[in-house]
């Protein structure tokens, strides 16, 4: 697909933003070195009168009325992915943590009588 709209050598590409599918189509454009927006689809939806995506692409271009969403540097991008997994991760120990103390609990061991800090060193020990 990017070799078949480079062949039409446009000055830029705009790709709606469904989902996820927007981001290897994305890519595969910046690859052949084709400028490439990305636009939300709610705003091209909301462009009165047009039903076809024909019609819709040839007036969207001609009044230029579309904004291009900020698509990060593949290396902010990166670092963006590895900080939203990190938070996740750290999301889930949390859950985890707290699943053993109500299970500790459950079973009658009260560590919070024992150590100041349930999740501590001093009271991994004592699970361990």
């Amino acid at each position: 697909m990017a070799r078949w709209a480079g062949d039409a050598n446009p000055e830029i590409v705009v790709v709606e933003s469904t989902g996820i599918y927007w981001k290897s189509i994305y890519s595969a454009l910046e690859r052949e070195g084709i400028v490439a927006a990305v636009v939300n689809a709610r705003h091209v939806k909301q462009v009165p009168g047009r039903k076809t995506d024909v019609a819709d692409s040839r007036w969207l271009a001609r009044c230029g009325l579309l904004c291009g969403s900020f698509i990060p540097p593949e290396e902010l991008g990166n670092l963006r992915l590895i900080s939203r997994e990190r938070q996740k991760l750290v999301g889930m120990l949390a859950s985890e943590k707290n699943r053993l103390h109500k299970v500790l609990t459950d079973g009658g061991i009260r560590l919070s009588v024992v150590v100041s800090d349930i999740h501590g060193q001093a009271a991994r020990h004592m699970i361990v």
